[in-house]
């Protein structure tokens, strides 16, 4: 597997955040600018406020997505289902494009993972300062669910529905 950051959900929640950051940048081989590295704070910081009740899964940071080449954000395995969790940091708005790519990692994960070709997928995209939406309740094709849409105060309810 190929990531900046992998841990069980419990070690990620457990660990201070500055820690899990220095983990992410320190395997990034890109010269990553100022955006990205706010970003990846921010991501963790509304993680860590989401996933706090949930004892189980795995958390992975900048999954390069087989075969394909696209880094995902964040996928959160969780009772045998894949969340994939794209972040559009600072966005006050779910653009049509976002929305695109999130549900194309999903597919592209259905596609060309193996691990991932029977399991449930579940797509989320996360506009942190948009008001919080909804959708993603149908399937879109297969096993992977529509995009769910949320400003990151709806994850753990997206995650608890679902599973």
């Amino acid at each position: 597997m190929s990531s900046y950051y992998s841990k069980k959900i419990t070690d990620f929640l457990k660990q201070d955040n500055l820690s899990v950051f220095g983990e992410i940048a320190s395997n990034d081989a890109y010269d990553t600018v100022n955006s990205q590295k706010n970003a990846w704070l921010k991501q963790i910081e509304i993680l860590k406020s989401e996933l706090v009740n949930f004892e189980d899964g795995n958390i992975i940071f900048e999954y390069s997505i087989p075969r394909v080449g696209g880094r995902i954000d964040n996928v959160f395995l969780y009772k045998g289902l894949v969340f994939i969790l794209e972040f559009k940091v600072f966005s006050t708005e779910y653009l049509s494009s976002a929305i695109v790519q999130t549900r194309s990692y999903a597919l592209d994960l259905s596609s060309f993972h193996k691990e991932s070709h029977n399991r449930i997928i579940v797509p989320i995209l996360i506009a942190t300062n948009a008001d919080n939406e909804g959708g993603g309740s149908d399937f879109y094709r297969g096993k992977v669910h529509e995009v769910y849409l949320t400003n990151g105060t709806g994850i753990a309810r997206i995650i608890k529905n679902i599973s």
